[in-house]
C-alpha cells in the first residue's frame, strides 16, 4: 500500500527521512508484521523538483508491503493531528518535522511491492557508498598488450610470454589479437582484461582446449574474445611504469588469474540459455607452456600515458596497494623456455624417484626458475654422492622450505641470502636425528604421503607429509612412494566455484576429467588414476600411482584394483564401484588376523514387515577377541593409546565387509560373526581387522546450526541458546584464571592434543601447585608464549561457535551407535553407560533427545527413554557398552534409521539430557525413497570411474542444499516445517546417497530462497564477506547467537609473531651462531648459572626441587646425553619451520604458537579447506612430537613394562636436559634461534611428567606387594 509524504523540509535528503522510518519500522511496534525476523523493508521516493531549485518538492510516496502495514503506519503517525508526531533527529541534536502521512489516491506500483516483499532492507549509507564506488570505476582502460613473466631475484621483471609474440612457438597456431580493454568490475571485485582475436574458421578453429567449435551457417570471420579476470584481494603490489618505449601496469599475484573465453555476438546469440563464458587453462596455446610457471606477475601495457593515470586513479579508489613508478622497462631472459624447461625434466628423469620429486616441487612452488635449478643440478649431485638419494631428497625438501620463508620474509633480513646458502642450511639441517624423525621406522599405521594439487593452470608437488596408511599401503609398504594423493581445487586451494555465466561443468570435465583418464607425468614417470576414499572424495581427493616392482612382480594401478576382490554387484554402476573399492583405501590400522573359520555370516535383525534393518552394518565379537584386539593396538611401536575403559566396540574393515563389531559376553573362544549387510564385495582370503575408528571415552555434544534451527522450529526459545553460548563464553574468558578451567576448555575442544597441552596443564598444577594466578599456588605461571598460544586457541573456539553455533552441552554426550543383540530393549529405548578417564561409570536414565548431524528435517531429532543402571537379569551386566548408545531391536523402525537416515555401520549421535533443550513434543521422521541407481549398460572401466568423479565433483552439492535449508529456514515463518524445506531435506538424503548411486540432484530442483542470491541472512555471510552481498539481521536463534560474540583480530597478531618468528638477524647470524654455540658448551661442560637459573623461570625451580630426590639436577652433562638432545631440537626446528610453511593459508608461515594448539587464525571464505589443513598439521606435528619422545625415553620405549628403573632414571635425566637446553636457548635474541625451543619445552615437560608417572606406579606397586 502507497502512503502519500508531506511537509518534508527542502533540505532534508530521501536518504535522511528513509533512515529516520527505519528506526520506527524496525522497532519493536512492528515486529508483530515481520514473523520471519529480519528487518521490514519499505521504499519512500521524494518527487523531484523540475525546476531543480531544491533536492525534492517536499512530497513523496511511502510504500510499504501490505494494507495492514500501512494502516497501523497510519494509525500512529498519520493525519493532520497523528497520535505521533513525525520529527526527523539528527546526530548534531537538530530536530526537523513533523512529516504528514496520509493515505495515497495511487495505488501502490507492482514492481515496488514486489521488490519489498521479495528483498531485504538495504541501509542507504552502503548502497550510496556502491554507487559512488561504481561511478568512479566505470569506463573502460584501453590495453595494447599483455605479457606475463617472472620477477627475478635482481629486481628486474623477465617477460616470459607475449601476447604480440603469440605464434613464435614452434607448432603453434598462430593467433592475431587485436587491441583490447580493461575494466574494473565492482559487482565481482575483478578487474578483467579483455583481448579479441581474429580467426579464419576455414583455416583453424577456437583454441578451446579439446573442445572444437564449427558453424558453417555464419560468416568465415569471427570475434571470439579471450579474458583475464583478477580478483581486487589477490593483488600482492603494483608497479607503473612509465619507461620511453611503454606505459604499463605490473601486477604481482598471491594466485594466478582465471582465464575466460568470451563468444563472438553472433555465437552468444545461438548459445541461448548455456552458460557463455568458458574457463580455459591457459590465455592460449602457446601460453600454456609457461602459465603454471609465470602467472603471478602481469604485465599490461596501456596505450597512452592519459590510460596510465586512469588506472592509477580507479585503482586507488578500488583500495588497490600504492603503485611503486619505475622507468625500466621487462627484460627477455627465456628462464621458462621450452629448452630450459625440457632440460630441467630430462636431468630429474635420471634421477631416482624421491630425489626428482623434489626437484619438480622446486619448480612447481614457483621458488626457482629452471636456469637456477639447472645452476644448482652440480650440486644436488655431489649431495647425492656424498649422501645418497634419501637424504638428499630430504634435503631438498627442507629447502623447498627455507626458499618460501626466503621469499615471504624478504632477503635483506633472512640469515640465508641467496638460493645456494638455503641450499648449505637445509644440508646442515639433515642430520642422522632428523632422518630418524622422518623416518617410519616400525610404525606402519604411517606413512610419508606425497602430494599434488590440479589447479586450473598448474600442478602443485608438495611434501611428502605423514598420513595414515591403508589396507593397500600397508600391502605395498617398501614402496609408499611411488602412490601420490591428488588433490582438485581451484587457484586458491578450495574447492571449484563459478560464476553462474561460466561453464564450469565443461572445464571440470576436460581438467579434472581428462587427468583421471590419461594419467600425467612426473619427471619421466607415468602416474595412473587408482581409487580414493570416501572421506577424500568429498576433498575432493584421490589416489595414483606409477608401476614398480615388488617380489619380482610388476604393479600397476589396474593390478592393485584386481587384487582387491570382486566386484560383480557393483560393477555396472560407477559411483557403486568406486563406493566398494574405497574400502580398501580407508584410513586404518591393522589389529589382529583371523583364521577363515572364526569368521561366521549371520542373517541381520529386520523388522516384522522387513523394510527396517536394526542390525544395518555391525556384527559380533567374543571378549577374547575384544581383549586380543585391544592389546594389539597398546602395544604397536610409539603407541601411547590410553584406554580410560577397555572399548567393546570398534568400526572395521575385514576384506569386503565394513562396519561395527561389538563385544558380545555369550562368544566364545576367538568367535567373530558378520552380518549380511556388512558385505559390500568378496575378498577371498582376506581375514586382517582393520580398525577405522576407536570409542575409548565419551565426546562432547556440540549444537550447531541446523540443530539450532530446527529446536527453535519444534518450540525451543532462542534465549535457552543464548544461555548456553553466554556460559560457554564466559569460561573461555575466564580460562586464563585457573589452569584447571584452562586444561578442560582445551581438552573439551580437541585443542593441543600432539603436544599433550591439557595434560602438561594439570601436571603444573597437581605436581607443582603451580597457577595462572595466585590462589594458594607455590608458583604463578606467566608466560607470554603461552598466553599468546592460549589467545589463538580462544580465538579458534570463538570462530567456530560464532560461524558455526558450536556451543557446547555439558551433560550431554556424543557416542557410537550400537544394537541389543539380546533384545532386551523395548522399542524405543536405549541404554547408555558413560565412562570418562578414571572417573565412576554414569548411567543415562529417564526421557532423553537423541539426534546425529547433519540434520535436514525437523524429524531428525527424537526422543527415546534410557533405562539406567543395568537392571538384575539384564544382558548389561555382563557387557556395558561403556560410551556407546545402545539401541532396541523391536519395533517397526529402528531408531538410528530415524536420525537423518543413520545406521549402525559407525554413525555417532548425540545424547541431550539437558531439560532446557527439550521441544514440547517431536516431528515425525523423515522418510525418503531408495534413490535410484545410475546404472551402465556395460561393465565399469577406469574411463567410467574417472568421470564418475568429475562429475561427482560438478554435482557435490550437499553443503549448498543444506545451506539453502537454513536460509529458507531464516526466511520463512514456518520456519523448518516449511514445505521448502522439507522438500530440501528429501533433496539433502539424496545428496548424501549420490556418492554411491551415481545419480545426481539437480540443482533446478532446488526450491528457490525467498530472496535474491546476492540477499543473505548475516550469518551466511562467512568469515570474508564479498563486497556483492547484501546482508540483513536475522532474528532467528543462530542470527542472535552470531551477533553475539565479537572476534579479536587475532589473525593479524599471528601475522606479525610470524614474520618475527621466521625473520633472523641478517648480518650477526653468524656471530649469533658461534654465541649460541659457546653458551650451549658452557651449559654442556657444568651447570653453568649465568645461563640456566632455576630461580629465573617458576617452571624451573619447581621442576629442580621435584626432581632432586630422583636425580641429579646439577651435575654437569654427559656430553652424549647434551649432543643427542641439541641434535634432536635442530632437527625439531627445522621440521617444525616446514610445518609451519606448509600449512599456511597466507603467504606468510604459521606460529610456533598456533602449531602447539593445532589452530590456524587466518581467516577463509571455505572453512572447510582451513579445517583440512589443521587436520593434516595436527597429524605431522603429533607425529613429530611422538618421533622426539621416543627418543628421549630411548630404551623405555622399547623395552616398555621390562625397562628397569635405572632406564626410567635415564628417561628422567634425558628429559631434564632437554628443558635445560630449551629454556637456554628461548633466552636467544635472535628471534630464529628461539624459534622452536619454547614447544620443545613443552614436549620435555610431557616427557618428565610421563616418565615420574611410571616411576611412581612402580613404586605404588612395590609397596602393595610388600603389604
Amino acid at each position: 500500500m502507497e502512503v502519500f509524504v508531506r511537509n518534508v523540509p527542502q533540505h532534508m535528503s530521501q536518504n535522511d527521512l528513509i533512515r529516520a522510518l527505519a528506526t520506527v519500522l524496525h522497532g519493536s511496534n512492528f515486529e508483530q508484521f515481520n514473523p520471519s525476523g529480519g528487518q521490514l523493508n519499505f521504499d519512500l521516493t521524494l518527487f523531484k523538483d523540475k525546476r531543480q531549485r531544491s533536492l525534492h518538492r517536499g512530497i513523496g510516496a511511502l510504500t510499504l508491503g501490505s494494507a495492514r502495514i500501512a494502516q497501523y503506519f497510519l494509525s500512529i503517525f498519520g493525519g493532520d493531528r497523528p497520535q505521533c508526531p513525525f520529527i526527523v533527529e539528527f546526530p548534531n541534536g537538530s530536530r526537523m518535522g513533523p512529516i504528514k502521512f496520509s493515505t495515497s489516491n495511487r495505488v501502490a506500483r507492482p514492481d515496488v511491492v514486489r521488490m519489498i516483499t521479495e528483498t531485504p532492507y538495504i541501509d542507504p549509507d552502503s548502497a550510496l557508498q556502491r554507487e559512488e564506488l561504481a561511478k568512479n570505476l566505470e569506463g573502460e582502460i584501453k590495453v595494447e598488450n599483455v605479457q606475463f613473466g617472472w620477477y627475478c631475484r635482481d629486481g628486474n621483471y623477465s617477460s616470459e610470454w607475449d601476447a604480440r609474440l603469440d605464434g613464435d612457438m614452434e607448432g603453434v597456431q598462430p593467433v592475431r589479437w587485436v587491441a583490447g580493454n580493461l575494466v574494473f568490475d565492482i559487482d565481482f571485485r575483478e578487474l578483467r582484461i579483455t583481448l579479441p582475436i581474429k580467426t579464419a574458421l576455414d583455416e583453424m578453429t577456437p583454441f578451446e582446449f579439446g573442445m572444437s567449435l564449427a558453424f558453417d551457417s555464419i560468416e568465415s570471420l569471427f570475434s571470439e574474445k579471450r579474458v583475464i579476470c583478477v580478483r581486487f584481494s589477490r593483488i600482492e603490489y603494483l608497479t607503473v611504469e612509465q619507461s620511453p618505449s611503454a606505459n604499463a601496469i605490473l601486477l604481482f599475484l598471491s594466485v594466478p588469474p582465471s582465464f575466460e573465453s568470451h563468444p563472438s555476438p553472433v555465437m552468444e546469440q545461438m548459445m541461448l540459455d548455456r552458460a557463455k563464458r568458458t574457463r580455459l587453462h591457459a590465455f592460449s596455446e602457446s601460453h600454456a607452456r609457461v602459465a603454471p610457471y609465470t602467472s603471478l606477475a602481469l604485465r599490461i601495457v596501456l596505450n597512452s600515458p592519459e590510460e596510465a593515470r586512469k588506472f592509477e586513479y580507479k585503482a586507488s579508489k578500488a583500495q588497490f596497494p600504492t603503485a611503486e613508478h619505475i622507468r625500466v622497462g621487462p627484460v627477455n631472459r627465456q628462464l621458462f623456455s621450452a629448452v630450459h624447461l625440457e632440460a630441467v625434466n630430462q636431468w630429474a628423469e635420471t634421477l631416482e624417484w624421491r630425489v626428482a620429486f623434489q626437484v619438480m616441487t622446486l619448480l612447481s612452488s614457483l621458488v626457482v626458475d629452471p636456469t637456477e635449478i639447472l645452476g644448482l643440478k652440480a650440486s644436488i649431485e655431489s649431495l647425492i654422492t656424498k649422501y645418497g638419494d634419501l637424504r638428499t631428497a630430504e634435503i631438498l625438501r627442507l629447502f623447498c622450505g627455507r626458499l618460501k620463508t626466503l621469499m615471504w620474509t624478504g632477503s635483506d633480513d633472512d640469515g640465508a641470502k641467496t638460493v645456494e646458502d638455503c641450499l648449505k642450511r637445509a644440508t646442515l639441517d639433515t642430520t642422522d636425528t632428523h632422518m630418524y624423525i622422518r623416518s617410519q621406522g616400525d610404525d606402519d599405521g604411517v606413512f610419508n604421503c606425497h602430494h599434488c594439487t590440479v589447479t586450473p593452470t598448474r600442478m602443485i608437488l608438495d611434501g611428502p607429509f605423514p598420513d595414515q596408511t591403508n589396507r593397500v599401503l600397508r600391502r605395498y609398504r617398501d614402496n609408499n612412494h611411488y602412490f601420490l594423493r591428488v588433490n582438485f581445487l581451484d587457484e586458491e586451494q578450495l574447492n571449484f566455484r563459478w560464476d553462474r555465466d561460466v561453464d564450469g561443468a565443461s572445464f571440470v570435465r576436460f581438467r579434472v576429467g581428462g587427468t583421471l583418464r590419461k594419467g600425467f607425468t612426473i619427471a619421466g614417470r607415468h602416474f595412473d588414476f587408482l581409487a580414493y576414499s570416501s572421506s577424500a572424495l568429498r576433498e575432493h581427493a584421490v589416489w595414483f600411482c606409477t608401476p614398480f616392482e615388488q617380489d619380482g612382480q610388476r604393479v600397476t594401478a589396474s593390478t592393485i584394483r584386481q587384487s582387491l576382490g570382486t566386484f560383480d554387484n557393483s560393477i555396472y554402476c560407477a559411483a557403486r564401484y568406486g563406493a566398494r573399492l574405497s574400502q580398501a583405501f580407508t584410513a586404518t590400522e591393522a589389529s589382529v588376523t583371523l583364521q577363515a573359520e572364526e569368521i561366521i555370516v549371520i542373517d541381520d535383525i529386520e523388522s516384522p514387515d522387513g523394510k527396517s534393518v536394526f542390525t544395518d552394518g555391525i556384527g559380533q565379537i567374543s571378549p577374547q577377541l575384544n581383549q586380543a584386539i585391544i592389546q594389539a593396538i597398546k602395544n604397536k611401536p610409539g603407541s601411547k593409546k590410553r584406554f580410560y575403559s577397555d572399548p567393546s566396540a570398534w568400526q572395521v574393515r575385514i576384506g569386503g565387509y565394513k562396519g561395527m563389531l561389538a563385544c558380545n559376553y555369550e562368544l566364545q573362544d576367538m568367535g567373530c560373526l558378520l552380518r549380511k549387510s556388512m558385505s559390500k564385495f568378496d575378498a577371498p582370503g582376506v581375514y586382517d581387522i582393520e580398525i577405522a575408528g576407536i570409542f575409548t571415552k565419551p565426546m562432547t555434544v556440540f549444537l550447531n546450526r541446523p540443530l539450532v534451527m530446527i529446536l527453535e522450529t519444534l518450540g525451543v526459545r532462542a534465549e535457552v541458546f543464548i544461555k548456553l553460548q553466554d556460559d560457554a563464553v564466559e569460561e573461555i574468558e575466564h580460562a586464563t584464571e585457573s589452569i584447571f578451567r584452562c586444561a578442560r576448555l582445551l581438552e573439551m575442544h580437541g585443542i593441543g592434543g600432539a603436544y599433550r597441552v591439557t595434560s602438561v596443564l594439570l601436571n603444573l598444577k597437581n605436581k607443582l601447585n603451580m597457577d595462572f594466578v595466585h590462589q594458594e599456588a607455590s608458583y604463578i605461571l606467566d608466560d607470554s608464549f603461552l598466553n599468546q598460544a592460549i589467545e589463538f586457541a580462544r580465538n579458534h573456539i570463538l570462530r567456530v561457535m560464532k560461524h558455526k553455533a558450536r556451543i557446547p552441552v555439558k551433560g550431554s554426550y556424543t557416542l557410537v551407535g550400537v544394537i541389543d543383540e539380546h533384545n532386551y530393549l523395548k522399542p524405543d529405548e536405549v541404554f547408555i553407560c558413560v565412562r570418562d578417564k578414571d572417573e565412576k561409570a554414569v548411567y543415562i536414565e529417564g526421557q532423553i533427545l537423541i539426534t546425529r548431524s547433519p540434520q535436514v528435517h525437523p524429524g531428525d531429532v527424537q526422543f527415546v527413554n534410557a533405562i539406567g543402571k543395568p537392571p538384575a537379569g539384564s544382558p548389561f551386566v555382563h557387557e556395558e557398552f561403556p560410551n556407546c548408545v545402545v539401541f532396541s531391536a523391536q519395533g517397526e523402525r529402528s531408531i538410528p534409521s530415524m536420525l537423518a537416515g543413520g545406521d549402525l555401520d559407525g554413525d555417532i549421535y548425540n545424547i541431550i539430557t539437558n531439560k532446557d533443550l527439550f521441544p514440547p513434543e517431536c516431528d515425525s521422521p523423515g522418510e525418503y525413497l531408495p534413490v535410484a541407481m545410475n546404472r551402465l549398460d556395460h561393465r565399469c572401466t577406469i574411463e567410467d570411474l574417472a568421470d564418475w568423479v568429475a562429475d561427482y565433483i560438478n554435482a557435490d552439492i550437499l553443503g549448498f542444499v543444506a545451506d539453502r535449508f537454513l536460509i529458507v529456514a531464516d526466511q520463512s515463518e514456518y520456519m523448518c516445517r516449511d514445505k521448502d524445506c522439507i522438500q530440501l531435506a528429501g533433496l539433502a538424503s539424496a545428496a548424501v546417497d549420490f556418492v554411491k548411486s551415481g545419480t545426481p540432484v539437480n540443482p533446478k530442483q532446488l526450491p528457490p530462497a525467498r530472496y535474491p542470491p546476492h540477499i543473505k541472512p548475516d550469518w551466511a555471510a562467512g568469515e570474508i564477506r564479498s563486497s556483492t552481498l547484501q546482508v540483513y539481521p536475522s532474528k532467528r536463534a543462530i542470527g542472535q547467537l552470531f551477533r553475539r560474540i565479537n572476534l579479536t583480530d587475532t589473525e593479524r597478531l599471528a601475522a606479525r609473531t610470524a614474520k618475527r618468528q621466521h625473520r633472523s638477524g641478517g648480518k650477526n647470524k653468524q656471530a649469533q651462531e658461534e654465541k649460541l654455540s659457546k653458551a650451549m658448551d658452557r651449559l654442556k661442560i657444568g651447570h653453568d648459572e649465568t645461563l640456566f637459573r632455576p630461580e629465573d623461570d617458576p617452571i624451573s625451580q619447581a621442576l629442580n626441587g621435584l626432581l632432586r630426590s630422583r636425580i641429579d639436577v646439577d651435575c654437569s652433562v654427559p656430553t652424549t646425553i647434551f649432543d643427542s638432545i641439541q641434535n634432536q631440537l635442530n632437527a625439531y626446528t627445522a621440521e617444525l619451520n616446514y610445518i609451519c610453511v606448509s600449512y599456511t593459508l597466507t603467504q606468510s608461515p604459521l606460529t610456533e604458537e598456533e602449531v602447539l594448539m593445532g589452530t590456524i587464525t587466518a581467516r577463509t571464505s571455505q572453512p572447510r579447506r582451513r579445517k583440512d589443513l589443521m587436520a593434516r598439521m595436527r597429524t605431522q606435528s603429533g607425529d613429530l612430537v611422538k618421533k622426539i619422545r621416543i627418543e628421549l625415553a630411548g630404551v623405555v620405549e622399547k623395552e616398555k613394562s621390562e625397562a628397569s628403573e635405572e632406564d626410567l632414571l635415564d628417561w628422567l635425566l634425558r628429559a631434564w636436559v632437554a628443558w635445560k637446553v630449551s629454556v637456554v636457548r628461548a633466552k636467544e635474541s635472535d628471534p630464529t634461534a628461539r624459534f622452536g625451543a619454547k614447544s620443545f619445552g613443552w614436549i620435555a615437560l610431557s616427557s618428565i611428567f610421563e616418565c615420574l608417572k611410571m616411576l611412581e606406579e612402580r613404586e605404588k606397586m612395590a609397596y602393595l606387594r610388600d603389604l
